[in-house]
């Protein structure tokens, strides 16, 4: 089995802009945020059924990091930019479960910024994956102009993620069993407090219920804010919706990831 690959070339195209520069290193999920160290990176599809990290699985020691996107798509459009705005909400969110409990708590946020940050961070996971197909390009287009609100053609989830397995997809592909639903297209971004799932189409299904779509919030002003609501009451699976149920398929490829953290030694 090919071992998974998370350094491109020194000198290639970024995933982000297109332009052929010197590559660097982008964290997913971002440094800062709660519960990123030393962590096995493994094959979503292969570790899904299994019980500890294959043997394809791979240790970092601070978080995974893939070189994949120029110094200004990394340093100045994500790093300073963006990514502060992703991490603080992380913080407060993380305050809000802890101290509130069960208890539903709204974070002021710029929710322009912060829907970039996570849009970016899907685009820099892999490699050489620039606009790869009109899902990616759509994406492209939205982290890159600033003023431009969220494409109408796709949507935008979050949920309270307990979890400590980090996992990030790329065109995952789920299908509800149930007659007239459609197949959704979908990249996620899960990770301690909060899980991000952006697709092609509606969600279905009963977990489905347990998310809340925000790209309506998404607004032409970057600066603009908005609130969000974080509620521990409404949670999925564990393991939704990357693994199907008793009543959905999923297709994945071979971009998906989970990082598992190292075990105390």
């Amino acid at each position: 089995m090919e071992r998974l690959q998370t350094r491109g070339p020194e000198i290639g195209i970024c995933n982000i802009c297109g332009l052929t520069e010197r590559l660097t290193d982008d964290h997913v999920p971002p440094k800062g945020v709660p519960l990123v160290g030393q962590v096995y990176l493994d094959r979503l599809s292969e570790a899904l059924g299994a019980q500890k990290p294959t043997r394809q699985a791979r240790l970092f020691q601070r978080g995974v990091k893939y070189r994949s996107i120029c110094a200004k798509c990394n340093n100045e459009r994500l790093g300073q930019a963006l990514d502060p705005t992703l991490v603080q909400f992380c913080k407060d969110a993380k305050a809000a479960i802890t101290e509130r409990l069960y208890l539903p708590s709204d974070i002021r946020v710029q929710q322009n910024k912060l829907f970039r940050s996570v849009i970016g961070h899907l685009l820099a996971h892999g490699l050489g994956t620039h606009k790869a197909g009109q899902f990616i390009e759509r994406k492209t287009e939205y982290f890159l102009k600033l003023d431009q609100p969220f494409p109408e053609d796709l949507r935008l989830y979050y949920w309270v993620y307990p979890y400590k397995p980090q996992i990030v997809g790329r065109a995952l592909a789920r299908k509800e069993l149930i007659i007239g639903t459609d197949v959704v297209i979908f990249s996620l971004l899960k990770f301690f407090p909060i899980a991000w799932l952006c697709s092609i189409g509606d969600l279905e299904g009963p977990d489905a219920a347990q998310v809340t779509r925000v790209d309506h919030l998404a607004t032409p002003n970057i600066e603009d804010f908005a609130h969000l609501r974080i509620n521990p009451s409404y949670i999925p699976a564990a393991h939704w919706p990357e693994a199907p149920g008793g009543n959905s398929v999923v297709l994945h490829n071979r971009l998906g990831t989970i990082a598992i953290p190292r075990p105390p030694q």
